[in-house]
């Protein structure tokens, strides 16, 4: 199953970190990009055009941020410096993109939602005969 050249939006960062760890992820992924909260307006405006690579980006992870489903969240940053001033406010750790552990990929209720998202799109393929 494969979507070539079309855009996966996911309404949370550690929806979309789960998605790219998931073992029977087979596409290929292009590019995946995030919202740079140190250059973001507030939690809830997190801007249009300060996106920033994934892999490049550190994350506050275990921060008392929740996202859209309520949910934990990592948050982006593209400055050590001002994600450590948001982990020193909001509580958690800075961790770069692949030193998220899995066990908290897999252990959070985003993960659940992305496993069963990915499950849903690839039925929708096999349908659709890509």
């Amino acid at each position: 199953t494969s979507f070539p050249g079309v855009p996966l939006f996911f309404s949370q960062v550690s929806d979309a970190v789960a998605y790219l760890r998931m073992p029977e992820q087979a596409d290929t992924v292009s590019a995946t990009y995030v919202s740079d909260m140190g250059a973001a307006d507030s939690w809830a405006n997190p801007g249009a055009s300060n996106w920033i690579a994934a892999e490049k980006a550190v994350y506050v992870v275990g921060s008392s941020a929740e996202g859209g489903m309520e949910a934990a969240e990592f948050v982006p940053f593209s400055d050590r410096t001002k994600a450590q001033a948001f982990a020193d406010q909001n509580g958690g750790q800075v961790l770069p993109f692949a030193q998220i552990p899995e066990t908290i990929i897999a252990n959070s209720p985003s993960a659940q939602v992305s496993a069963d998202f990915a499950a849903r799109l690839h039925a929708l393929s096999a349908i659709s005969g890509d």
